[in-house]
């Protein structure tokens, strides 16, 4: 290997060291592998629920394709809030479970946001004090700490991964070689593959500044337009095996509004947040904005916004076309985060009024100002400072710039340190109270019943999914449309609140009393014409059940799980037809049976098969297209 190549690498490989040192620097609380040592953020534990998906799938495996943890169950996979086949959600999770994994997540994710910031500064040719100095914000800017104040794990995650799309867009349209295609292709894959929904929609408000890419100075299409509809085809065939369970499913889907998207902030005042670090700022409404900050935390410091004003001043002609393509994508994704082109749209696409909270859009836009900094600062460096001084030695015109430059060290570091600093605010941890297992514990159920914790106390979900309890209505962000959720069978609530309808105080928990109910609410039951009521045993995991019932008529066998397409029972072996109901219904037989239900979905298959097909034209472009 040539001299210079070897020292190109040994470069790469230390500044990308230095990028992933401050991302465990940054996130060094979340390093310990002890579980009952979390994040703050009170919704921590319910993001992070449906990543059981993969200790579902060691222990069962494709039971997993059916989540039967929450409100009767639903397909695993049309979930969005949680990044269930995101490659680091996978290998954090399967490695170290699903707490200790969402941590070294959150600690991959201030790394991959600092990567992928250093490779865009890459790709528009900048040096390396620029590369570095971008890179070091994108891991410590509060557009990512900042979520942890609700514990939005799936917000920075996905911001990170919706970070990688904008290098490769450049470079494609800039050479539009195969390698670019590809990783284009897979980036995108990944950010609709990175949960929860709004840095992808940043990402969709942000493709009209592709046309500053694809058009030339006769405002025509370049030829390239054709690889990035390429691009795009294959991208959506890799995401396939969650967009065709989705797709599937939604008709059934329902979730709550927000027409008017009143948790957001006008544009005027959502910028200012770049530079607003006073901490107790971000919990008030001033600025007309949610007293949240996990909504408007979004503190880089002045410095790179200043060197992002003064882009104009430094643009080169050669990079007109991407400049505008990076200041044009900032100001749609910050447009979209303030509600006004979503208040526009929302007449002609409803379904837009589920983005609920649209200020989530906004980190995603660091990406780009960052880089519009990086820009300036390069050019910056390597522009040639002029000292006219009237009496002065030969070596001064020389040295005098030089030296000039080095103070540029001092905003440079205290803008990554600041950020740094206040980011710090959000990125703490706790320690999981030892009575939130008294309570859980008090609420374990003989067979498979639902049962409820304490409301709103999110610390209760996962904990109890670990545990095997089964949660209902639970926590989950969206709702099965038309269909009732199962009462629970126990439910614990805090001793000062009042007892719930029908319900029996059963026991004490430390802070909370579990109560039973008056009511029939078992799980699994044979009934009849007659009103008779005989409950059954039923075990399992997901979409795979079990039922022991030994009933002294015949009547219908009833689980309290919902019905779905691709769910199929059996009775004693022989495989019988489910009935038309709402839950999982079928005839039951007077006497001893022993019954089994199983969630085998098409979709998952069919989806899988496009990813394949994806693959397959991603070889072609590798075959077909130029280096």
């Amino acid at each position: 290997m040539p001299h210079n190549q070897l020292l190109r690498k040994a470069q790469v490989f230390i500044e990308l060291g230095v990028i992933a040192i401050a991302a465990l620097w940054i996130g060094r609380q979340y390093l310990t592998i002890d579980p009952d040592i979390v994040p703050y953020g009170s919704e921590f534990h319910l993001v992070i629920q449906t990543h059981h998906f993969w200790t579902w799938i060691k222990t069962c495996g494709v039971c997993a394709l059916w989540n039967g943890t929450m409100r009767g169950g639903f397909p695993a996979l049309v979930d969005l809030q949680g990044a269930i086949l995101h490659p680091i959600v996978i290998a954090a999770t399967l490695l170290w479970g699903v707490v200790n994994g969402a941590k070294f997540t959150l600690v991959a994710s201030f790394g991959l946001a600092g990567a992928a910031q250093w490779q865009l500064a890459r790709t528009l040719k900048l040096g390396w004090v620029a590369r570095l100095w971008s890179g070091l914000l994108a891991v410590v800017g509060a557009h990512l700490a900042g979520r942890m104040e609700g514990g939005w794990l799936g917000i920075i995650l996905s911001t990170a991964t919706a970070s990688l799309v904008f290098a490769p867009t450049i470079a494609l349209a800039g050479n539009g070689k195969r390698r670019e295609m590809i990783w284009l292709a897979v980036v995108l894959a990944l950010t609709a593959l990175s949960g929860q929904g709004y840095a992808q929609i940043g990402v969709l408000f942000a493709s009209p500044a592709l046309l500053f890419l694809l058009m030339n100075g006769k405002l025509q299409l370049r030829p390239v337009w054709r690889r990035f509809m390429i691009v795009g085809i294959i991208a959506l065939l890799l995401v396939s095996p969650v967009l065709a369970p989705l797709f599937h499913f939604l008709p059934n889907f329902d979730k709550g509004v927000s027409p008017q998207f009143t948790e957001t902030q006008p544009l005027e005042y959502l910028v200012l947040n770049f530079v607003i670090r006073d901490f107790d700022f971000h919990f008030t409404s001033d600025l007309s904005k949610p007293a949240s900050a996990v909504h408007s935390a979004l503190y880089i410091g002045w410095v790179p916004v200043i060197l992002a004003l003064l882009t104009p001043a430094f643009a080169k002609k050669g990079d007109r076309r991407e400049l505008l393509f990076l200041a044009a994508s900032a100001g749609l994704i910050l447009l979209a985060a303030s509600g006004f082109t979503l208040r526009l749209l929302v007449g002609l696409f409803p379904a837009l009024a589920v983005v609920r909270n649209a200020m989530m859009i906004a980190p995603i836009s660091v990406t780009p100002i960052l880089a519009l900094s990086a820009y300036s600062l390069d050019k910056l460096l390597k522009s040639e400072w002029r000292v006219e001084l009237f009496s002065r030695p030969a070596w001064a015109g020389r040295v005098l710039p030089v030296a000039l430059k080095l103070l540029l060290v001092i905003p440079l570091i205290g803008s990554v340190y600041s950020a740094a600093q206040f980011s710090r605010y959000f990125l703490w941890t706790l320690r999981v109270n030892p009575e939130v297992y008294d309570v859980l514990e008090a609420l374990k159920t003989p067979s498979l019943q639902w049962v409820q914790t304490p409301a709103y106390e999110w610390v209760f979900v996962e904990t109890g999914i670990r545990m095997g309890l089964r949660f209902s209505p639970g926590a989950i962000p969206w709702y099965w449309k038309d269909r009732d959720t199962p009462a629970p069978y126990l439910e614990a609530r805090r001793t000062e609140k009042p007892a719930p309808e029908n319900g029996v105080p059963s026991d004490v928990a430390k802070f909370a009393t579990i109560y039973n109910f008056s009511d029939f609410r078992e799980f699994a039951y044979v009934g009849n014409s007659n009103g008779m009521m005989t409950p059954c045993a039923a075990f399992g995991v997901g979409g795979d059940l079990t039922v022991e019932c030994d009933a002294s008529e015949d009547g219908w066998l009833i689980l309290r799980e919902n019905s779905w397409d691709n769910w199929y029972a059996w009775r004693d072996g022989m495989r019988i037809p489910l009935e038309e109901h709402d839950w999982l219904t079928v005839e039951a037989p007077a006497g001893k049976h022993h019954y089994r239900f199983r969630y085998l979905p098409w979709d998952v298959p069919a989806g899988l098969l496009l990813a394949l097909v994806g693959c397959i034209l991603m070889f072609w472009v590798w075959r077909k297209f130029s280096e």
